[in-house]
C-alpha cells in the first residue's frame, strides 16, 4: 500500500462518522416503531454518549490527518491520538456499566477502581508510541534523502555501453600498438 495523503484519510474518516451517524439515526428510527426493551435501551446509551462518539472520532481524524503529514507537522499527532485512546477507554468502561446487571456489582466496583489508572496508563503508552514514531519518520525522511542523494550521484557516474565499447576497442588498441612496436621493430631489417 502505498503513502496515504492527508486528504483521502479525511475523506475517509469524514464518510466512517457519517455512515456512523446514519446507522445511529436509523437505531433511532427502528426503537421508536419497534416495542423491544433492549434496542431502546441501547439506542438510548448511544444517544446519550453521541457528543463522546463524535469528539472521540473527529480526535483519531485529527490524529490520523497529522500523522500522515511529514515532520514537522506530524508532531501533534501523537497528542489527539492519546486523548482519542483516553476517550474510548472511559467510554468503553461507561459500557460495562450499563451491564451492570450481568456483570454484578462486584465486577462494576472493581471496573471503577481500574478505570482511571488504564485510562492514564493508555494514553501514556499511546502517546510514548506516537512520539517514537514522530522521531522515527524523521530518521526515515533523513535517510530516504540520503539514498535519494546517492542515487543521483550514482546516476551522474553510471557509465553506458558506449563508453564500455570505446574502453575495449581502446584496451585492444593498445595491446595491438604494443605488440607492433615488440614485434614491428625487432622484425625489419634495413
Amino acid at each position: 500500500m502505498g503513502k496515504k495523503s492527508a486528504l483521502g484519510v479525511l475523506f475517509r474518516r469524514v464518510i466512517g462518522l457519517v455512515v456512523f451517524l446514519l446507522v445511529v439515526a436509523g437505531l433511532n428510527y427502528f426503537a421508536l416503531h419497534f416495542n423491544n426493551k433492549i434496542i431502546y435501551e441501547l439506542v438510548l446509551f448511544l444517544n446519550q454518549n453521541l457528543a463522546v462518539l463524535v469528539v472521540i472520532s473527529i480526535l483519531f481524524m485529527v490524529g490520523e490527518v497529522l500523522s500522515v503529514m511529514s515532520f514537522p507537522s506530524n508532531i501533534p499527532y501523537p497528542l489527539f491520538e492519546a486523548m482519542a485512546s483516553f476517550l474510548t477507554v472511559r467510554f468503553a468502561f461507561s459500557s460495562a456499566y450499563v451491564l451492570r446487571g450481568v456483570l454484578g456489582e462486584d465486577m462494576v466496583i472493581m471496573l471503577q477502581n481500574l478505570e482511571p489508572f488504564l485510562a492514564y496508563m493508555v494514553m501514556i503508552v499511546v502517546l510514548a508510541i506516537g512520539l517514537i514514531r514522530v522521531v522515527w519518520s524523521r530518521h526515515g525522511e533523513e535517510k530516504k534523502a540520503g539514498k535519494e542523494e546517492k542515487k543521483k550521484e550514482d546516476e551522474k557516474r553510471q557509465t553506458t555501453w558506449q563508453e564500455v565499447g570505446n574502453e575495449f576497442r581502446n584496451l585492444f588498441f593498445d595491446i595491438a600498438s604494443g605488440l607492433r612496436r615488440l614485434f614491428g621493430g625487432k622484425g625489419k631489417k634495413k
